[in-house]
């Protein structure tokens, strides 16, 4: 029986949504633009939820888990689902598939769950007002989330457990943007009969349950509220209970409409899935923010307090290095689970367990603590003298300057026309360099590889790099305006730094494509796939903007007192430090640990990649595949020795006058010489680059005459 238990295929095929290809342009950004607001939106919530101690009550405690669930439940498929439409690649694997299918189930069941939760909630709330924070005690809320987490589980892994089992032999194409169960099911060469057994009877179990409990609850508040004499009571009792019913309705109104009213099965189990993952999850935030007083209430006290930012921070961080790895850790588990379900000997999956059995244990003692303590809803005793406090002190939490001035270069005034004319063609230079840069590698088809496309972003970066200062210091230069506003400081500061970490970030990602290149040039094409470069651009663009917004909210909750003077041609991060009157300790180690990071990690990286390099160019027995292999790289290597030679040759060397000061001098370098440097660099060292420079010349030509 072995054969017959265990799948043989080792991927499936999405075919995805039915648009014309015409049209995927438009339908990627749609979806996209929907899935960002339903994760910013979804943690405004949580946000809110998390900040408020208005909101620490048992409808907004379960409120904050739909939120999750909400993202949890669009994470696991829209991104998929866009990746297909961009790339036109649609396989995913079998364990792949297999955890969607685990995790889709886990969370439509929770939402399922927690809409009949909050339906209870509000018949205590309405029909049993005065003994509401009686029943509704934290102990209870705290057992009805995980009594909706442990039954969505367990529902779900007992599908899994009954799919692993069942043999997929040659139709591998799913008519679905996702691994659906059931569409897994019509695929399966094996008896299927057990599975669609557990679907109907678990699963009308599941939903019809859920629904009685929210249409019983909601028979009961409609008994009551028809009893209440007052009007003004009535529409008290609406507003606490409508944009829950609102959600409610769209949800079961969703499943009722698309399965009695659509014409083909395929369709509606697609319309059904589109609005579950994307439109309902969407919506949910729009619902609870225009319709709830408290929440708006939130919000503008969120948007009011400098306070919050430091909060704000940390729980942005905090989902970074707590929510994703303990993301990671569960996908891994899963996938893990799924094949030693597939494991045919129980000494097999003995052995299997062995091997993870210490790091599981520990995983679940340090997440188990963790939920332990923070899904507990919060305690109301806060004292609303805290909130008070935070608005009287709003004032003297914000800057008293309005503007900054900037001294500039230290020119003197009979040179200030000259070195206009310098800086002004040297900035020109820059833009049209890379702009030509991004057009020819746009033209030539032979360009269209990786490490061109991560030039073409450097150059874009370096187009912008320059753009954030250079204007600015020409027409002080020229009119000898030399102030700025606050907020444009700070905004110029903001750019600044996300652009030197972009520099940083694609410098590092095309070491890391010469490395594979030359160490291993039979599997270039294998590991420097189109999803891979634009993952690591993704990234740096990322963790850049993470960067630079974490410096630029530490920076505005600080005091600028008297003086407002910058020895300097921008606003630089280290020269707004030493104007602030506030204490900032935490600013200097945030720059000193982020640093680390975008920086040092970075340079490290790259060393790490030439050595290997280094390594097998000095193994190579002829002069001329010497000379080959150093041709790749020369061109990135001239680029990385000048952006980390002015770091070095600044910062390691004392200041080499009183005027010409090494911030000013690093900074230079970085946003008019190197952005100029790089496009000489890339088109008179490269070969491919000057080929395709003499075709568009030719093009020109041929088209002038």
């Amino acid at each position: 029986m072995r054969p017959e238990n265990q799948s043989s295929v080792s991927e499936f095929l999405l075919l995805g949504l039915p648009i014309q290809p015409g049209q995927q342009g438009l339908f990627f950004s749609l979806f996209l633009g929907m899935y960002l607001i339903t994760v910013l939106g979804n943690l405004l919530i949580i946000l809110l939820i998390s900040l408020d101690s208005h909101l620490h009550t048992p409808m907004y405690f379960f409120l904050s888990h739909l939120a999750f669930s909400d993202i949890s439940l669009s994470s696991v498929t829209v991104p998929k689902m866009l990746m297909n439409m961009q790339t036109q690649r649609q396989s995913i694997s079998y364990v792949g598939c297999i955890a969607q299918v685990c995790f889709f189930i886990i969370f439509a069941c929770i939402d399922n769950f927690l809409l009949a939760v909050m339906s209870y909630d509000r018949y205590v709330a309405i029909c049993h007002p005065l003994h509401y924070t009686a029943i509704m005690r934290e102990g209870l809320c705290t057992l009805l989330v995980a009594g909706s987490w442990i039954l969505s589980s367990a529902h779900a892994l007992l599908h899994i457990l009954l799919l692993v089992r069942l043999s997929f032999c040659a139709d591998i194409t799913i008519t679905h943007f996702f691994c659906d169960l059931t569409a897994l099911l019509k695929l399966s060469c094996s008896d299927t009969s057990l599975n669609m057994l557990v679907i109907f009877l678990e699963g009308g179990f599941i939903y019809l349950l859920s629904l009685g409990i929210i249409l019983g609850s909601y028979i009961r508040i409609g008994t009551i509220i028809l009893r209440v004499p007052s009007t003004k009571r009535l529409l008290k009792a609406f507003s606490t209970c409508g944009s829950h019913l609102f959600v409610v309705s769209l949800y079961y109104g969703t499943l009722a409409g698309v399965y009695f009213f659509s014409s083909s099965w395929d369709s509606k189990d697609i319309i059904a899935s589109v609005m579950y993952t994307v439109v309902t999850s969407m919506l949910n935030p729009f619902i609870y923010s225009l319709r709830n007083r408290d929440i708006k209430q939130a919000l503008e006290m969120l948007s009011s307090s400098d306070t919050t930012v430091n909060e704000l921070i940390i729980l942005t961080v905090g989902v970074v290095v707590i929510t994703l790895p303990f993301t990671c850790i569960l996908v891994s588990y899963g996938c893990i689970g799924a094949t030693i379900l597939k494991v045919p000997s129980t000494k097999g999956i003995c052995k299997a367990l062995s091997t993870c059995g210490s790091h599981l244990s520990v995983v679940s003692l340090y997440y188990g603590a963790i939920i332990g303590l923070y899904f507990f809803p919060s305690s109301n005793n806060s004292n609303k003298d805290v909130i008070v406090a935070r608005r009287i002190m709003r004032k003297e939490n914000q800057s008293s300057v309005s503007e900054f001035l900037l001294l500039g270069l230290p020119i003197q005034p009979g040179q200030q026309g000259l070195f206009f004319s310098l800086f002004l063609g040297m900035y020109l230079t820059t833009v049209l360099g890379n702009l030509l840069i991004i057009l020819l590698i746009r033209l030539d088809s032979r360009l269209h590889t990786p490490m061109y496309f991560f030039l073409s972003h450097l150059a874009f970066t370096d187009v912008c790099f320059s753009s954030v200062t250079v204007p600015k210091m020409l027409m002080n230069i020229h009119t000898t305006y030399k102030s700025i506003p606050y907020s444009g400081c700070i905004s110029q500061m903001y750019f600044f730094i996300f652009f030197t970490d972009l520099d940083s970030f694609l410098i590092t990602s095309m070491a890391y494509d010469r490395y594979i290149a030359i160490c291993h040039p039979l599997h270039y094409t294998t590991i420097m796939k189109e999803e891979l470069c634009a993952l690591l651009v993704a990234l740096s663009w990322i963790l850049s903007c993470a960067s630079s917004l974490s410096h630029t909210l530490l920076l505005t909750q600080l005091s600028f007192c008297a003086a407002n003077t910058i020895p300097h041609f921008l606003c630089d991060l280290g020269a707004l430090l030493k104007l602030s009157c506030s204490d900032i300790f935490l600013n200097k180690l945030v720059m000193f640990t982020v640093g680390v990071v975008v920086i040092t990690l970075p340079f490290i990286c790259i060393l790490v990649s030439y050595g290997y390099i280094g390594a097998t160019i000095l193994r190579v027995p002829s002069t001329k595949g010497i000379c080959k292999a150093l041709s790749t790289c020369g061109s990135h290597l001239s680029v990385v020795s000048l952006y980390y030679g002015a770091i070095f040759g600044q910062y390691l060397t004392p200041t080499l006058s009183n005027f010409l000061d090494k911030d000013i001098i690093v900074a230079l370098m970085y946003t008019v010489v190197t952005p100029m440097l790089n496009p000489f660099i890339y088109s008179l060292r490269n070969r491919d680059m000057k080929e395709a420079l003499r075709k568009l010349f030719n093009k020109v030509r041929l088209f002038s005459q």
